[in-house]
């Protein structure tokens, strides 16, 4: 399996509906892009969570969502960056954002 996950903050201000925009792809690219195991979409919790981490500004570094989604493969995950789905959510997205962080793996 091929996991790819999305850490989001957000800008100041930030145009709120991109929440549930995010929620609505997750529940698309499901239904719609062969070789999706899960998608999902949430705020992080790390603050709640989380013990407190010393000498940091705490455990989430502002990065208030994350988006997480498990692929049959490497070669899935890739036609999902592709795909017109993945490709009409990027220009809603990326103007909301202040950064983000990918973190993508494999298991078997």
């Amino acid at each position: 399996m091929f996991h790819h996950v999305v850490l989001f903050q957000f800008k100041r201000g930030h145009d709120a509906t991109i929440h549930r925009r995010m929620r609505a792809f997750c529940r698309n690219i499901k239904k719609s892009h062969p070789g999706t195991i899960s998608c999902a979409y949430a705020e992080n919790g790390a603050e709640r969570f989380s013990g407190k981490h010393p000498g940091n500004k705490g455990a989430s570094k502002g990065y208030t969502h994350t988006f997480v989604a498990v692929f049959d493969n490497a070669r899935s995950h890739d036609r999902y960056q592709q795909c017109e789905l993945h490709q009409a959510l990027v220009p809603h997205l990326v103007p909301q954002l202040k950064d983000f962080l990918i973190c993508d793996y494999q298991t078997r």
